[in-house]
């Protein structure tokens, strides 16, 4: 058949009644499919439900001259419009290919896109081409595709919007436009009428307006959607607050070599991982009073790392040597030795070198400058999107949770032999982590919620804010997220709130893993390894596919002061593993396995490389 090469508006939908009342007056709308094999556009029968009618009506209420072609990508199937996204695509890349177009618009929603990377090719391919997109968000539910692309223009409806108001715009990369919930008279089906509601007709008003701010000369989605802020400002100044990075989520310093202090235990995994790191660690240092000076890491450690360091006096610093002092849990040496003024002086010497500092704290109590050369994790009500309406995020990509009983279980170590075996299959990887070093290692973002975390918002906005997070991590086209908490997932006993980590319950609300690999430890019942299990799975529906026996345990087991630890045998993580199989049935990994990282991505690949019909999801 054929049909014109140059529309003002393509509307993607159920196909359009030409013959309505509404509508049988205009010349000018064209109504096509596609034939599914090839790709050749067929004639289309008209509207198979109504919608795309409706969405037809009120674009040429407003834009009565506008160019229309009808693509249909929904048929009828037992009584409901039902499309894929395979559709969806094949009618986008057609546009690209073959038309000149102003405006898409795309009254629909997809909440989990299989296709994102191919999704986001072509959508990006049409806006550079100058096309503006506009697309509905699902009416109640989560954030949804494609409204939810960054160079897509988001519709929704929100209650809060007066009646009196036919717009309202949202200063955030989701949601960008929004109306009242008004009730509409609309051209339908057969001729007939209907009263509607929602965003899917909201998003017509867009794409005429949109229309309007093209005819008179604003270009491309950042002009257009300037236009529609111009014209359509935000309701209050607290919504048009800007959302995303704050200055405070990521170091405004670029690390090339860096030289760490204290050598405790938070900053062993920097020096464990040295070779995982973004940058160059030259030198490790501490105080004398560690009685660690002249000694190897490997020594401390008591294991052979890809890289050994001579630990040195922080008295004799070589300032010369590095652009950045990487400064662990100071906290810790101040309680013990009860003095702020040497480790005040060690900052203060740092930043007169013209060194950026990288603390894993905040250490804003130990000096008065007020620099964007000092970075510690920090998460305020700044870093929470303001206008979401509640709205949550959720992802086809395979997330993994490291997930513990007890803290201290080498729960970060699991995470970066994951990370390293994901590489080795050429994976693009996400991860999201809460030790307060994890950007050091290249993660995406980090949720510090450890010892001493600056965490200034209550759970429902760290739950908000961790899925937002987890949608920026999924605009890089991740193979897979890894990610991780600290400290145990649900108190052991419940006479102390030390015991209670709410923070995870957030962490789990706002990143919702698919599965999870859980460490326990060798003085653990039971009982609590299944409460354990059995609230990933209640909380967030995670699966756990592995526990992984932590091999340290204490001599006593009844001391709660200074325990001597040491290292379990063979036999007893055999022992361990037969008591637990007995009650659950779950592999059980030692960690000291030198072949652990095989085993479990055995078990991973198994799980994530099943047929769409078999899989969990």
């Amino acid at each position: 058949m054929e049909f014109k090469s140059n529309y003002d508006v393509v509307i993607l939908d159920s196909g359009v009644d030409t013959a309505h009342p509404d509508l049988r007056a205009f010349s000018d709308i064209d109504c096509v499919a596609l034939d599914a094999q090839t790709s050749v556009p067929v004639r289309d029968a008209g509207d198979v439900f109504g919608h795309a009618t409706a969405i037809a009506g009120i674009i040429k209420r407003e834009k009565p001259k506008a160019s229309i072609l009808s693509l249909r990508i929904f048929e009828k199937k037992d009584g409901f419009p039902k499309s894929s996204e395979e559709k969806l695509l094949q009618a986008l890349s057609f546009i690209d290919r073959n038309l000149s177009v102003k405006v898409i618009n795309m009254s629909f929603d997809v909440a989990e896109p299989m296709c994102m990377r191919e999704l986001t090719q072509i959508t990006r391919r049409l806006a550079d081409r100058g096309v503006i997109m506009v697309a509905a968000l699902k009416n109640s539910g989560g954030i949804t595709f494609p409204a939810a692309l960054e160079w897509v223009i988001g519709v929704s409806i929100d209650d809060i919007c007066p009646i009196s108001q036919p717009l309202n715009s949202r200063d955030d990369t989701v949601i960008n436009m929004v109306a009242p919930p008004r009730l509409l008279r609309v051209a339908w089906q057969n001729g007939s009428h209907k009263y509607v509601r929602g965003s899917s007709f909201v998003c017509a008003n867009v794409t005429a307006q949109a229309l309007s701010f093209i005819e008179e000369g604003r270009s491309g989605y950042r002009e257009v959607l300037a236009a529609f802020r111009e014209k359509f400002p935000p309701i209050t100044q607290e919504l048009s607050a800007a959302t995303g990075q704050t200055a405070n989520e990521k170091p405004a310093f670029t690390i090339k070599k860096a030289a760490a202090f204290p050598f405790n235990k938070e900053m062993h995994s920097v020096v464990r991982y040295a070779d995982e790191l973004t940058f160059e660690l030259v030198d490790v240092y501490d105080v004398r009073q560690t009685f660690q000076l002249g000694m190897d890491t490997n020594e401390v450690l008591k294991q052979a790392c890809p890289q050994n360091f001579t630990i040195k006096n922080i008295d004799d610093v070589d300032w010369d040597s590095f652009d950045t002092l990487i400064l662990g849990c100071v906290s810790q040496l101040i309680g013990l030795f009860r003095r702020t003024d040497w480790i005040k002086k060690i900052i203060a010497d740092a930043l007169a070198h013209g060194k950026n500092i990288f603390s894993f704290e905040n250490i804003s109590y130990l000096t008065e400058e007020k620099t964007n050369r000092i970075y510690y994790p920090s998460i305020t009500k700044e870093n929470v999107p303001k206008y979401r309406d509640s709205r949550l995020f959720r992802t086809a990509v395979p997330i993994v949770g490291v997930f513990g009983t007890q803290s201290q279980q080498g729960k970060f170590t699991l995470q970066m032999l994951l990370r390293r075996e994901f590489k080795k299959l050429d994976c693009v990887i996400g991860q999201i982590g809460t030790e307060p070093h994890s950007l050091l290692f290249g993660c995406d973002y980090v949720f510090a919620n450890g010892f001493n975390a600056v965490i200034e918002i209550d759970n429902r906005d760290q739950t908000l804010y961790l899925n937002d997070l987890l949608r920026r991590t999924c605009e890089k086209l991740p193979d897979i997220i890894l990610t991780g908490t600290q400290k145990g997932l649900v108190p052991a006993v419940f006479n102390n709130m030390r015991f209670y980590s709410r923070q995870n319950y957030a962490f789990l609300d706002g990143i919702k893993p698919d599965y999870a690999i859980l460490t326990v430890s060798v003085t653990d019942s039971v009982d609590y390894i299944k409460r354990s299990v059995g609230f990933l799975a209640d909380l967030s529906c995670t699966k756990t596919l592995a526990l992984v026996l932590f091999p340290v345990s204490s001599v006593d087991e009844k001391m709660e002061e200074f325990k001597q630890r040491r290292i379990l045998s063979q036999a007893e993580y055999e022992t361990f593993r037969d008591k637990v199989n007995a009650e659950l049935d779950l592999p059980v990994l030692f960690l000291n396995d030198e072949h652990l990282g095989e085993k479990l991505m055995q078990i991973l690949l198994e799980k994530l490389t099943k047929t769409p019909e078999t899989a969990d999801r």
